[in-house]
């Protein structure tokens, strides 16, 4: 029993970034503070910033609140890490008053020591769920040192100049785009034209859609 024990204690813990969306799903407001390297610093596009204990406790409650009363469910769909940064990438399923809403959200940590992060950003559209936008203001300081590399560069060159068939090249045959509003959804690979997908594309030099 004492070996079972000692297991148990020493079973490691599941990366916080990764953890994050399940965890506040559960209410689990002490797994979600375990998983910050010293205080927890979270950016929600609902609450805010939340630095200090007693505005996360109260932050964990309230969003555990609203997701249990819109029966969230959670469809994970990709991880990426670097050697800084996890960003999680999900859809939550909700069930609002007069329909039901797929909506896009990432979490992205920055790292600490094995699983722990210093912080968590997250970032979704509030269309889908008021029918309006809400701006947030830049979450990071500008990097001039930033450089978009491989894919990512070449899909950002290709939708400033607005060039379509260049921005098809850059899915696999199956991949998709996916507006953060969750309005709107077209196939990309294979033989795509994008023509399905957002008008936008023909005058994207506003348009970016970087998770910094």
């Amino acid at each position: 029993m004492l070996a079972l024990a000692a297991c148990a204690r020493a079973a490691p813990l599941p990366e916080a970034t990764v953890a994050y969306l399940d965890l506040l799903l559960a209410g689990d407001s002490a797994a979600l503070l375990a998983g910050f390297a010293g205080e927890p610093a979270i950016d929600d596009p609902m609450a805010g910033p939340v630095k200090s204990g007693a505005d996360f406790g109260r932050f964990v409650a309230e969003r555990h609140g609203w997701l249990a009363e819109r029966g969230a469910r959670l469809e994970p769909l990709r991880t990426t890490r670097d050697a800084h940064r996890t960003v999680v990438e999900a859809v939550l399923h909700l069930r609002l008053p007069d329909t039901t809403v797929d909506l896009p959200i990432a979490v992205v940590g920055d790292r600490a020591n094995g699983p722990l992060v210093h912080a968590i950003r997250v970032y979704h559209s509030h269309w889908p769920l008021e029918g309006a936008h809400r701006v947030r203001p830049p979450l990071l300081p500008p990097d001039s040192m930033l450089e978009l590399r491989d894919v990512v560069g070449t899909y950002q060159r290709a939708l400033a100049a607005g060039d379509v068939a260049a921005i098809v090249s850059t899915f696999e045959p199956e991949g998709y785009f996916r507006e953060p509003s969750a309005a709107s959804m077209c196939t990309m690979g294979g033989n795509s034209s994008g023509r399905s997908c957002p008008p936008s594309w023909a005058a994207a030099a506003s348009i970016s859609n970087i998770v910094r």
